[in-house]
């Protein structure tokens, strides 16, 4: 008796534009058991294309694949060009690090060096440069 209650409960909801997955969520049977019970009951054509388009997991999906080949690109990208510049010389290192300390330092004390940036990798990269100038 319940499952006949289930059947017409899911036909009434097939009725209305509801999927196969909205069914399944809402009565708790399987795809299998409703594909045999909606066999008779097809959704327009209009509302499959509707489901299809705003349907979350293929909105989902597609963000996830395009991350996914964007960052592949990126990263391609990444490392063709890190093989130009790589490693940096002395005078490469040394002309960064000027630029650094114009855009970054503090310049309101003659005879000190000082660094205002709090980015550990700016920080990081302006130790390495003091190393090379040797102060």
């Amino acid at each position: 008796m319940a499952r006949r209650i289930d059947k017409d409960k899911a036909i009434r909801l097939r009725k209305q534009g509801y999927s196969y997955s909205q069914i399944k969520d809402t009565i708790g049977v399987g795809k299998g058991t409703l594909s045999g019970w909606l066999a008779d009951y097809p959704l327009p054509d209009a509302r499959i294309r509707e489901l299809r388009d705003w349907s979350q997991q293929r909105i989902e999906h597609y963000r996830e694949t395009r991350k996914k080949s964007r960052d592949a690109v990126f990263e391609k990208i990444y490392q063709q060009e890190k093989k130009k510049i790589l490693p940096f010389s002395k005078r490469d290192l040394f002309i960064a690090g000027l630029f650094m300390y114009f855009c970054e330092g503090s310049k309101t004390q003659s005879a000190t060096v000082q660094f205002t940036n709090t980015d550990p990798t700016l920080i990081n990269a302006f130790l390495q440069w003091l190393e090379i100038i040797d102060l």
